[in-house]
């Protein structure tokens, strides 16, 4: 499981494999490899969307973590 941050690092290292497999695709022209490349790069763009909607922030606390911390006694 990755991180968005490490997506949005690792973006260069990504079009560039997607460069790569398009050029070894059966190609004409420059073209067709990147209209090849294109819908591969806007499916990776949109999963860092998805999983940037669904990553929790540090502020959050998940039910789970709620219930391990004891509950805090307010005596008088």
């Amino acid at each position: 499981v990755v991180t968005t941050t490490q997506l949005r690092k690792g973006r260069r290292y990504a079009i560039l494999g997607i460069a790569v497999l398009a050029a070894l695709l059966p190609t004409i022209d420059p073209v067709t490899m990147i209209l090849e490349m294109l819908p591969l790069i806007v499916l990776y763009e949109v999963s860092i969307l998805i999983a940037r909607a669904f990553e929790h922030s540090p502020d959050e606390h998940s039910p789970d973590e709620a219930a391990d911390q004891p509950a805090q006694f307010e005596g008088s």
